[in-house]
């Protein structure tokens, strides 16, 4: 089953100073899910900075339970590949039921060296965690969807109330049958009445009962 994720990284605390000279970073952090290229995303950088401020929010729509989160804090530098200043994981497993609020260590993370540095400084999250919704009728299914409901309602017109008398011969016997329709209707709405066999019986019908229809 996929969720929705809304991701927002609050901020970083305590990095880890990659422009020696001046004492600071120019810091900004990469989110993704491993696996899945389309959903990664980066804050802006805040530079000057060992405790910058991001509040960056990001979606992913297809998160799955077996899925990883990952976050990786970087230090801008101009002319020359960018320094890692550590990484953060979260399971699928562990966030999928109610989300996730709190702050996380940085790690040096396996093959990417964060200068030897012991406390590489932690990150805030905020992760939301919204179930997908139910699957709409696709464009290809629209035209049987139509037909299906046009027949329910040729359904519901049928089965509206129908009164029928049928071969009623005699004169005197369809004067009786048309009286007992009337006593059964009185004080209600009266529905379509259609008579078939007999003429006599359906000129009867018509003199006793106004708006009925002859075939």
């Amino acid at each position: 089953r996929r969720h929705r994720l809304r991701v927002t990284i609050v901020r970083a605390i305590g990095l880890r100073d990659a422009d020696t000279f001046v004492g600071k970073s120019d810091a900004y952090c990469v989110c993704e899910v491993l696996g899945k290229p389309h959903t990664k995303s980066n804050t802006a950088q805040v530079n000057k900075c060992l405790d910058p401020v991001w509040n960056y929010c990001a979606e992913i729509s297809d998160f799955e339970e077996e899925d990883v989160l990952k976050f990786t804090v970087w230090d801008c530098d101009i002319g020359k590949q960018d320094d890692f200043l550590g990484r953060a994981t979260l399971m699928g497993k562990n966030i999928i039921s109610s989300g996730f609020t709190g702050i996380l260590s940085l790690d040096s993370g396996a093959g990417e060296p964060a200068g030897g540095a012991c406390d590489l400084g932690k990150l805030e999250l905020k992760i939301e965690v919204d179930g997908v919704g139910p699957t709409l009728v696709q464009s290809s299914e629209l035209p049987q969807a139509v037909e299906r409901d046009a027949e329910a309602l040729r359904v519901d017109e049928v089965e509206a109330p129908v009164a029928v008398a049928v071969g009623a011969e005699a004169d005197d016997s369809g004067e009786a049958a048309a009286k007992e329709i009337q006593e059964m209707l009185a004080g209600e709405a009266a529905p379509q009445t259609v008579v078939s066999g007999g003429g006599g019986a359906a000129s009867e019908f018509s003199a006793v009962l106004p708006g009925v229809v002859s075939p």
